[in-house]
């Protein structure tokens, strides 16, 4: 969906594509799927994962210093706690921080 599996060129065989065009439709309806109606209307329009991916970025994502420094210090903050396995301390990671 982060555009890591590229369209293929257009020299490439027909099986490449059509593989490549089925594996893209899936990541597109799975991300739809996840979305939330208020989200969902920013790539109803796009035509590929990758599209949809930086529709999504384009919105939500800005790059500001302070939106840097935020997200820094959030992540140092994280600890993980006595007793906790590794795999509960993921999940918290990836709720909280």
């Amino acid at each position: 969906m982060d555009g890591s599996l590229p369209q293929p060129d257009d020299d490439a065989d027909a099986a490449e594509r059509t593989q490549w065009k089925r594996r893209d439709n899936r990541a597109l309806a799975m991300l739809k799927l996840l979305l939330d109606n208020t989200q969902l209307v920013l790539v109803m329009g796009c035509e590929t994962s990758t599209e949809a991916w930086q529709a999504l970025v384009d919105r939500y994502e800005q790059p500001t210093m302070q939106n840097v420094i935020l997200r820094e210090r959030k992540y140092r903050g994280c600890k993980m706690n006595e007793g906790d396995s590794v795999q509960e301390h993921n999940t918290s990671i990836s709720t909280t921080c």
